[in-house]
């Protein structure tokens, strides 16, 4: 049996520092509680199956917290798209979609500065799937 992957993020992953700094953390270095935390999923799917493309705001942060109340400090907050729900499409093609859904970069920076989130995480292969990334 052997198997080709076009990639090597399948799946959920916690990078420590040391991922994108060789000075950083590995995460030996890392105390198991630093990923025990509140967990926040805010639900984009609908808009992902009107637009594949769909990359999420701030708008739809500031729906969640207007649902739920204000995004905890130090939480993780992930975005569900269901684009994991297509894996059997992906597999009859050979081939993964070229246009994925993603979290615009002044959603991210609003979520790390102003609501002070540890980290974030989606379902697509990448955050950003633009050109210039």
């Amino acid at each position: 049996t052997a198997y080709h992957l076009t990639t090597d993020q399948y799946g959920t992953q916690l990078d420590p520092p040391a991922h994108w700094n060789e000075y950083g953390a590995t995460i030996s270095d890392l105390p198991p509680t630093f990923a025990l935390r509140p967990l926040v999923v805010i639900n984009i799917a609908e808009k992902v199956a009107e637009d594949p493309g769909y990359a999420a705001g701030v708008d739809d942060v500031l729906a969640w917290e207007a649902a739920h109340n204000r995004i905890p400090e130090g939480s993780v907050v992930f975005f569900r798209s269901d684009w994991s729900k297509k894996w059997a499409e992906y597999e009859e093609m050979e081939a993964m979609p070229s246009t994925f859904p993603g979290v615009k970069l002044d959603t991210l920076k609003f979520l790390h500065r102003e609501r002070q989130i540890l980290f974030h995480g989606h379902e697509p292969l990448d955050t950003d799937m633009t050109a210039n990334l």
